[in-house]
């Protein structure tokens, strides 16, 4: 068994619970390089939530749900407001409504492209017998896809207390898929555990 900290620990793949999720991603085409990036951050996701047992944080993903429902009560407010009230009327009102409904997806648009495309995870790990302090661990992807060295670039940054840690790791995209595109599943989960263990391990959580 591989020691995440005195209390947080990571089953072998044999016995991991990713050792049967990770079906369910299937086949990637070749040289789908985004396909492999997506399939790696969804792996990672499942291995901190269902084998290391920390809870993700869905902030920005909760956050962009409410600024979709507010683009649409904005978006259909403006419609029957024009509709209902004569143009000359109406006129200075439906024009703030399309003003608002564009700020609001260019926020969407924002929060999608530069704080999610580049975050995989974020999620905290509390000891439950309260030795350790809680772990907050965040993950952050990036593929170089310049043909024929295309990169996978992970960060993996621990915070325990005061104390921070930051794991940079890099791998080839094809070190993780067979020519088929079936992902590698047993080399993926104990590099990424090994990963998350080095960077746990510099806070002190050991």
């Amino acid at each position: 068994m591989t020691n995440i900290s005195t209390t947080m620990h990571a089953p072998e793949y044999p016995q991991s619970a990713f050792k049967d999720d990770h079906k369910r991603f299937g086949k990637v085409a070749p040289y789908a390089f985004h396909d492999y990036r997506h399939t790696l951050e969804d792996s990672i996701r499942d291995i901190l939530e269902y084998d290391l047992e920390f809870d993700l944080s869905t902030k920005w993903t909760d956050f962009r749900i409410v600024l979709g429902f507010l683009a649409s009560i904005i978006g259909i407010g403006g419609a029957v407001y024009g509709f209902l009230v004569p143009f000359h009327e109406s006129k200075a009102g439906v024009t703030a409504s399309v003003i608002a409904y564009l700020a609001v997806s260019a926020i969407t648009t924002y929060i999608t492209l530069f704080i999610e495309d580049a975050k995989v995870a974020t999620g905290k790990r509390i000891d439950p017998v309260g030795v350790d302090p809680p772990v907050t661990l965040t993950v952050a992807s990036a593929v170089d896809t310049a043909w024929p060295n295309c990169q996978l670039h992970l960060t993996f940054h621990a915070r325990a207390g005061a104390r921070h840690a930051e794991v940079r790791a890099t791998a080839p995209l094809e070190q993780y898929f067979t020519t088929s595109g079936e992902l590698i599943a047993v080399r993926f989960y104990r590099d990424v555990v090994a990963w998350i263990h080095d960077a746990v391990r510099q806070t002190g959580n050991e």
